[in-house]
């Protein structure tokens, strides 16, 4: 039943993800000649959707809470906006989304260039053959390689200006059905 459930809720997500990105996503990009991005860019959608998705969930199970029992009394609702603000940015992955763009193109050349001079790509099969046959194995490698890379990531918002302004909300101490959801 659950697998239903789940199942069907993919299948919703996937419909809207598709309406979305024929509607709106992919004559802006035919518009301003961004369609080099377009592969990547419908499959970001789904976790755009999906960040929407968990801040409402988010919002509609622990604002009535926060309203009975605050943690702490907000006499002006506007001091929490930029936790609000901060949550939308993290949980839609708006600054992720602005690196691709950035960045992307970058690691385009540096590909091409690897392909040029005949630099063989890291392909962990070909250095541990069999490795990715287990599907536990697979999981904990890449999670040890994605903890590791967002450890940095989370140093580097606390260096830089602007990224340490935005990233500060995670560390003011409030407890807001918004800055809950944020890390």
């Amino acid at each position: 039943m659950i697998h239903d459930i789940l199942a069907q809720l993919d299948n919703g997500i996937s419909t809207l993800q598709t309406l979305l990105y024929v509607d709106i996503v992919q004559p802006f990009f035919y518009r301003f000649g961004l369609m080099g991005y377009d592969e990547d860019t419908y499959d970001a959608l789904y976790w755009v959707i999906i960040g929407v998705l968990e801040i409402v969930v988010t919002y509609a199970a622990l604002r009535p809470l926060e309203a009975l029992r605050p943690v702490e009394a907000w006499h002006d609702r506007k001091a929490v906006r930029a936790d609000v603000i901060y949550t939308w940015i993290a949980k839609l992955g708006i600054i992720n989304i602005a690196f691709f763009f950035m960045l992307q193109p970058l690691f385009d050349h540096w590909q091409s260039l690897m392909a040029i001079y005949d630099v063989p790509n890291i392909d962990l099969d070909s250095i541990w053959p069999g490795v990715t046959d287990r599907a536990v194995v697979s999981f904990l490698i890449y999670l040890v390689v994605l903890d590791f890379f967002d450890y940095w990531y989370h140093r580097w918002q606390h260096r830089f200006g602007v990224w340490w302004e935005l990233h500060a909300v995670h560390h003011c101490g409030r407890m807001t059905a918004t800055t809950f959801s944020t890390t």
